[in-house]
């Protein structure tokens, strides 16, 4: 039989409690579009939200217990991003009958950050071989309003409840992703220069 390992060894490297729960929001994915696509929104709210909190206690057992692993660091960004572009996606299309549909605008620009940072990442490791991005606090406070963005918007459509001051919170979310998106160029910009200034020192 099984166990899980408190200290991500040989048996607990990938059937730690973290990396279950992350599985299990990338399996909630499927039943969240399915839910919104057949306008069951109370449904797709009571799913997002059970998504949201296995985001939420994952993280927490593995700082709490440490029960991090490979595979969880790989398992938990890609879980991540696939609910949120999911939802983001969805939740754009105003014929599904939302009261507060995501205006195009906002989802649009959101992607084009996660974009840019996805093949910004595959370009610097392509180009040293080796990357370790730090989650600055721009970056943490981008993911916060974003996540509370999609919950109110998920609640609020559950309720069929319009929210005009969403649009404020909107506009706090893109201001703080684009600001989020400057500080990576930034980083990304000086790991380059270093790395160059490494190989012109180590030439003979």
């Amino acid at each position: 039989m099984k166990r899980f390992s408190r200290k991500g060894g040989r048996n607990g490297r990938f059937l730690t409690l973290p990396n279950l729960l992350t599985l299990l929001r990338l399996l909630l994915i499927p039943p969240i579009l399915l839910a919104l696509l057949y306008r069951s929104f109370k449904v797709a709210f009571a799913l997002y939200a059970l998504a949201a909190t296995t985001d939420w206690v994952d993280g927490y057992l593995a700082r709490r217990i440490r029960q991090t692993s490979r595979l969880g660091l790989i398992l938990d960004p890609i879980a991540d991003k696939l609910l949120s572009f999911v939802s983001l996606v969805a939740l754009t299309v105003p014929s599904l009958g939302y009261s507060n549909p995501l205006p195009l605008w906002f989802t649009v620009l959101i992607l084009f950050r996660d974009i840019f940072l996805l093949v910004g990442i595959i370009i610097l490791y392509t180009m040293i071989r080796r990357i370790s991005i730090k989650v600055h606090a721009l970056g943490k406070a981008s993911t916060f309003f974003e996540d509370v963005s999609l919950f109110l918007v998920f609640l609020l459509n559950a309720l069929n409840r319009p929210a005009p001051f969403l649009f404020v919170l909107y506009l706090i979310t893109l201001a703080l992703a684009l600001l989020s998106l400057e500080g990576y160029v930034r980083y990304a910009l000086k790991e380059v220069r270093h790395r160059a200034k490494n190989k012109h020192v180590q030439r003979p």
